[in-house]
């Protein structure tokens, strides 16, 4: 019996989506496509961050043991999409400029820190990307979605005027319009948000990262030069 019962409050939610109105039934489906939208994002960037996390960890034990730029360069295919590669990168292709050559030691060490911090924030610009995209389904979800309940309740109003009467059979429909539209609202932007606070944390821990190594270069230069 439960099943049954069960089963028939299935067949009722699809029947409420198939004879939702046009507005209502694009109002949902904007909000399934936000959802599937940021869950996408979330499972690509955790993927990411884990990779980053491996890989930069991997490299960064492989700088600190002083193996040197050579093996560094050698090995780099293990160590691709770390953003402390493309530090290392960076400032072995500005080290090898010819003008660099020419400068006094101080005059190097300048040059150097300039190439790391744009590296860095160009690195942390490829980091903190689809994080906009996360924090506008957050925020307009839910609004989508109060707009599908307020055009649910509006059907419902209707029901009651083309009927006569206030019973269930005439608002019904309506209602359950309007219940799906600020479900579905809240099934997008919980997730979406929960990620975006989450990858936020993430954001300050490689910004962090990314200006302890770039330190830790220009000291490691620093001592040879």
């Amino acid at each position: 019996m439960a099943f049954l019962g069960m089963a028939q409050v299935e067949v009722n939610l699809f029947q409420v989506l198939l004879n939702a109105s046009i507005f209502a039934q694009f109002i949902l489906l904007i909000l399934f496509i936000f959802s599937v939208w940021s869950w996408s994002i979330i499972f690509r960037k955790a993927k990411t961050f884990a990779s980053m996390k491996k890989t930069s960890l991997e490299l960064r034990i492989l700088y600190d043991e002083g193996k040197g730029w050579k093996e560094i360069d050698r090995r780099s295919g293990e160590f691709e999409g770390s953003p402390l590669l493309a530090l290392c990168r960076a400032t072995k292709q500005e080290m090898a400029s010819p003008i660099m050559q020419a400068k006094s030691p101080s005059e190097r060490i300048l040059s150097i820190e300039r190439t790391l911090q744009r590296s860095g924030v160009v690195q942390m610009g490829l980091i903190e990307s689809q994080m906009g995209t996360l924090a506008t389904v957050a925020a307009v979800s839910p609004f989508v979605g109060l707009l599908g309940t307020v055009w649910g309740i509006i059907g419902a109003f209707r029901g009651i005027g083309m009927s006569g009467n206030a019973n269930l059979a005439s608002v019904a429909p309506g209602i359950s319009e309007s219940l799906i539209a600020t479900a579905l609202g809240l099934v997008a932007a919980i997730p979406a948000l929960m990620a975006y606070n989450y990858f936020q944390g993430e954001l300050k821990s490689w910004q962090n990262a990314i200006d302890d190594f770039s330190l830790e270069i220009i000291s490691t230069i620093d001592h040879q030069s």
